[in-house]
């Protein structure tokens, strides 16, 4: 039976995005967008380089000390047969310049012995390449895009619907933007290209070694393809945009002189998303919370920092499963809790969230940085952002020298490191980070705990 396809899962991507973005501290804005990338083949000059076989060498070193021969006399001289010399003389004609035919029989160049004496011989072919081009910017990215996860391609409808993003099952993702390409071939920047010294940098943009020249008017359009990418406001205005699956590599950078133009290039469906780019970094969050949020969460915003505080921690799922409704967690349980904790059942995202060091909005874009008001919910931020990172570790695996109580002891350092407020002290005993993994409904978590505890 074939595996279902499940869509996009948008909020999940901006998590990961956020968690390893290094300039995440200076994010105000993520504006999920479609980017074309074009796939393009060009017809490149290639200098090859060569090792002669030993007939080959023979029968060179033969032309160069008595040639001019024929093919009769080379036959006799090297004890091959007629056709086999034939064979060789027709296969050096890849070279140019190193054989040559007289009335009197083949010859070699003058410099041919110390030509041999090289070990190695050039020869120029032209053959066509792929290479990948930044839609937007007619630049050259790097191959290793065009092997992206599938999740990560989009489409753009520009027929029905008018200029909608949808995922690769066919799912409108309404948050999402785009942008037109320039249906460039690349070549003034290939060309480019090949002048770099960096030889690392030309084979990740898919240019061949001994790559000399480009041909004029080679460039063939192949397909185009929408990328998921990640429009990255900083609090100065700067914007740098990214590919959702490789946050290490950068599509575009557009400094603030620039930011305006930029905004007229991206459509939200039909429209320009004018406006969009506007670093937001106000106070203003009411907009942002879910109402289903604000029976379990207070908050305050400022400078672009969420400030929270959970009335009833203790109460906070620290997993979703059937494990969970069937088990209480004695470390986490305080006196009179339950009589306060309100009806509402606690919504899972709100879980998801508190266990990331910010909040997206979907609509706003608005980047908030999560910061705990009081202790109390610092430890409950430690605790879900800890066993995050340990199902991480848990599904990858690590070497037989980890050590639990380390590792959890620095991970509470880096998780509160970014922290303003007075929480940042506050820890998370290891033994109640233990009682906590063990009621994880992933069997390879359980596991995990067994064997390094």
């Amino acid at each position: 039976m074939a595996r279902k396809q499940r869509p996009l899962n948008l909020f999940k991507v901006i998590e990961e995005a956020l968690a390893e973005t290094a300039e995440a501290p200076t994010l105000r804005r993520l504006i999920p967008m479609a980017w074309p990338i074009i796939e393009v083949e060009h017809h490149l000059k290639v200098c090859l380089e060569e090792e002669m076989g030993v007939i080959e060498r023979h029968l060179l070193e033969a032309l160069a000390r008595f040639g001019p021969l024929t093919s009769q006399e080379l036959s006799s001289l090297l004890g091959l047969e007629m056709f086999v010399v034939d064979a060789v003389i027709h296969d050096l004609e890849r070279f140019p310049r190193v054989i040559t035919q007289k009335a009197t029989g083949y010859a070699v160049p003058s410099d041919t012995l110390d030509r041999l004496s090289r070990g190695k011989w050039t020869r120029e072919v032209v053959q066509p390449y792929a290479f990948l081009v930044n839609g937007p910017t007619g630049g050259l990215v790097p191959l290793v895009l065009g092997k992206a996860p599938r999740w990560h391609w989009v489409e753009v409808n520009l027929a029905e619907a008018g200029g909608a993003v949808e995922d690769y099952t066919g799912k409108l993702q309404r948050n999402a933007c785009w942008v037109a390409p320039l249906h460039s071939t690349g070549q003034t920047y290939l060309v480019r290209a090949l002048e770099d010294t960096d030889p690392k940098c030309k084979a990740d943009w898919g240019i061949p070694e001994g790559a000399i020249e480009v041909i004029e008017g080679s460039g063939k359009c192949l397909r185009q393809r929408w990328l998921l990418a990640l429009a990255e406001v900083r609090d100065d205005g700067a914007i740098s945009v990214r590919p959702a699956c490789r946050p290490d590599l950068e599509l575009l950078s557009v400094d603030v002189a620039h930011a305006e133009k930029f905004a007229e290039q991206i459509r939200r469906g039909k429209h320009s998303a004018y406006g969009l780019f506007q670093p937001d970094a106000s106070g203003l969050v009411a907009q942002d919370i879910p109402p289903a949020w604000k029976p379990h969460l207070e908050y305050e915003g400022k400078n672009g920092t969420l400030l929270v505080s959970l009335p009833h921690p203790a109460k906070v799922p620290l997993w979703f499963g059937k494990r969970d409704a069937e088990e209480s967690d004695d470390d986490w349980q305080e006196e009179g809790e339950a009589s306060r904790v309100p009806s509402e059942e606690f919504p899972a995202q709100l879980r998801d969230m508190l266990s990331f060091p910010h909040w997206w909005h979907p609509f706003s874009f608005a980047v908030r940085h999560i910061e705990p008001r009081d202790d109390k919910t610092a430890e409950v931020l430690l605790l879900l952002a800890g066993l995050r990172r340990l199902t991480h570790l848990a599904s990858n695996g690590v070497d037989s020298t980890f050590d639990l109580p380390t590792w959890w002891s620095e991970s509470q350092n880096r998780i509160s490191e970014a922290w303003k407020s007075d929480s940042g002290k506050a820890r998370v005993r290891f033994d109640a980070m233990l009682a906590a993994a063990r009621r994880s409904p992933d069997g390879d978590v359980v596991d995990f705990i067994s064997e390094f505890s």
